[in-house]
């Protein structure tokens, strides 16, 4: 997994300054203390403002099928109708429990199988979208992100979870520690109930993140 941030406000958090001072008629002089004052009441609309884009590549595609239900956003995904598999290198995502229970293997040996299948249809004339039926869902896939930092806390809010799958959790881990330094506010907001002490799942995991 490799996440790039792209693009921010290079001024940082100053523009969600500007929305703060504009709601009580000061749009001239903003200031960190109003800007404060704002978020701390809970007016997260002024987040709005800060604009990201991240560029997010050797991840699933079961990863971004979940990642685009939050139709808040913007992406632009790599097509495989237009790309060809490159077997070459690693074409795929190896989760963790695969190797544990013993099945790397076989797993190995299913992806061979199907990249083999892949190439053997391209090579005899089948289009690449009609190929890449036989693709899986631990297929790498590129795809490009943009959202403002209001969505972002509450999509992380959700894919920071403990109960989260595995990728995306660690996809919202990655893009939190990119906006460290830019939006450290932003960053500080974007954590999962728990870690204010309200769990919001039917089931706790009884291991609040931190």
């Amino acid at each position: 997994m490799q996440v790039k941030l792209l693009q921010s406000n290079p001024q940082g958090e100053h523009l969600a300054y500007i929305g703060a001072a504009t709601c009580v008629g000061k749009a001239n002089t903003p200031s960190v203390k109003g800007f404060q004052h704002a978020v701390e009441s809970g007016h997260y609309s002024i987040l709005e403002h800060l604009p990201m884009t991240f560029l997010i590549e050797d991840v699933s595609r079961s990863l971004t099928h979940q990642l685009v239900r939050h139709r808040i956003a913007s992406y632009s995904q790599e097509s495989q109708r237009y790309t060809k598999l490159n077997s070459g290198v690693q074409w795929f995502v190896i989760p963790d429990s695969i190797v544990e229970k013993g099945l790397f293997e076989e797993y190995l040996f299913l992806m061979d199988n199907i990249a083999n299948f892949y190439h053997m249809a391209t090579s005899a004339g089948v289009p690449k979208e009609d190929a890449r039926f036989v693709l899986p869902n631990a297929a790498h896939t590129t795809i490009l992100m943009t959202m403002n930092a209001r969505t972002f806390i509450e999509v992380a809010s959700r894919r920071l979870c403990n109960r989260a799958q595995w990728e995306i959790r660690q996809l919202f881990n990655n893009m939190r520690e990119q906006i460290k330094d830019v939006y450290p506010t932003v960053y500080e907001l974007a954590k999962p109930p728990c870690a204010n002490g309200a769990c919001m799942e039917h089931n706790p995991c009884g291991n609040p993140w931190s």
